[in-house]
């Protein structure tokens, strides 16, 4: 365990801070933009668009960048089969949990008077 933290690339754990912490503002905002959402705030501001449209020309590249770097350096630790079955136990759980649990209540829509 000595030469774990040896290897560790620190502007890339700071990097993923503050995309992951990016996206509460991000979702926020959306509720007061003029994009159709589940839940919707009014009256809409129309700067909101503008600030939305700035993130997200480049939080989603940050992101895939950033889950490419962990996967290159991980894979430098273990072996290919080692990681698939790692990532697989880990995102397995909260993939089911949103498909039966999350997502259907902002799927279906109540609809006035039916």
């Amino acid at each position: 365990m000595e030469g774990r933290g040896a290897s560790r690339v620190l502007y890339i754990d700071w990097l993923r801070i503050f995309a992951v912490l990016l996206l509460f503002p991000f979702h926020t905002l959306r509720v007061f933009n003029d994009e159709d959402l589940y839940v919707k705030a009014l009256p809409v501001a129309e700067w909101v668009d503008g600030v939305l449209w700035f993130i997200s020309i480049w939080h989603m590249p940050l992101l895939f960048f950033l889950a490419g770097c962990s996967t290159y350096l991980a894979l430098h630790k273990r072996r290919g089969g080692q990681y698939a079955l790692e990532r697989t136990k880990r995102l397995l759980v909260p993939l089911v949990l949103g498909i039966f649990v999350l997502i259907p209540p902002q799927t279906s829509r109540v609809r006035p008077g039916g």
